[in-house]
């Protein structure tokens, strides 16, 4: 069996509280073959020390710095100064599951695999729960193969991220695949770009990484003023995906998920992290509301109750009604947090 060299690549911004445990499960793994790059980005709490420490004592580390530009500019740092055949990335405050590198490897061999999927794990800080994500394994020599399947997969939560997978590095520099600059979606987009120039998708039901959530921190992401511009994007990436898959006519699943990142887009207005006044959200949300692309976009009836009344209300553009939704679904996210995860998925 071959051994293919893996560039792992961890993007670290004042992170000095979680990356030993994150390098660790690096560190760890009985794979060995394997160079682990981390992109200090412009740090400035303790751990560019910690990084030190680490690079000394073992030299498959190579450590690097730039002032602080954000993750998508740090991780394409390491894509070009990886020398693996697969570049893996690592979230600073995650881990891979012990043994993962090894089935990596070992799923790589079985096909000519340009890109790899596989699952991942939720977890809790405060309780310890998780969830899993994961979808059917399966393997396709090209996009078009996957087919009817690609609505459900793109559903499955498993194409959004780029830690739960294996990019062969020679298709990212033949192909210019490269995280563009935006703080919302760039890892969907650049998965988008790898599906649709990959040749030899393969997705495996293990689960090999975990995605670990501070539970004191909340669920609904920072306001972003590009985030609507970004969630079009996602939207015609994934669109066009569909239409290479052959599904043209009936795009319910792609809208569905367009339909969840447009909701997003308004709570993050009403979230304590957004510091906007009042009428710049109302401003703000009058502007996502009264796009056209959301009602030519979500043309659908949904089967689920729930779902048809948000996109109701979303092509309503209405902004007291949006923006009823949209406190409502921060209530519940900071008050009933259990119901919050069991709605949103």
């Amino acid at each position: 069996m071959a051994e293919y060299k893996f560039s792992v690549i961890i993007p670290a911004y004042n992170c000095a509280d979680t990356i030993k445990n994150a390098v660790d499960s690096v560190l760890n793994q009985s794979y060995d073959n394997f160079e682990l790059i981390i992109v200090n980005d412009g740090s400035t709490d303790s751990t560019a020390d910690i990084l030190k420490e680490i690079s000394i004592s073992d030299g498959r580390v190579k450590t690097f710095y730039q002032e602080n530009s954000g993750p998508a500019e740090a991780r394409n740092f390491g894509i070009k100064n990886s020398s693996g055949d697969y570049v893996l990335f690592l979230d600073s405050d995650d881990k891979f599951t012990a043994g993962a590198f090894e089935k990596i490897n070992g799923d790589l061999n079985n096909n000519e695999t340009q890109m790899l999927i596989f699952g991942f794990s939720q977890i809790f800080t405060d309780s310890g729960k998780r969830k899993d994500y994961c979808f059917d394994s399966m393997y396709a020599e090209k996009l078009s193969d996957i087919g009817g399947r690609f609505g459900a997969l793109y559903r499955s939560d498993v194409l959004n991220q780029v830690w739960n997978k294996a990019f062969s590095r020679k298709m990212l520099t033949d192909n210019n695949i490269v995280f563009p600059d935006l703080k919302y979606g760039e890892d969907r987009i650049f998965c988008a770009r790898c599906l649709k120039h990959a040749r030899g998708i393969k997705i495996t039901d293990e689960i090999l990484y975990d995605y670990i959530i501070d539970s004191s921190l909340s669920l609904i992401s920072g306001w972003y003023d590009k985030k609507f511009y970004a969630c079009n994007e996602i939207y015609r990436e994934f669109s066009t995906l569909s239409d290479m898959c052959g599904i043209q006519n009936d795009k319910r699943d792609i809208k569905y998920m367009y339909m969840k990142s447009v909701l997003s887009c308004l709570t993050v207005l009403y979230s304590k992290k957004c510091k906007l006044s009042r009428s710049g959200k109302r401003k703000e949300n009058e502007k996502i509301i009264s796009s056209d692309e959301i009602s030519r976009i979500l043309d659908i009836k949904f089967d689920n109750p729930r779902d048809e009344i948000i996109r109701r209300i979303l092509i309503s553009k209405n902004p007291a009604l949006s923006s009823m939704l949209a406190k409502t679904v921060v209530f519940v996210q900071e008050n009933m947090t259990s119901l919050f995860l069991k709605l949103k998925s």
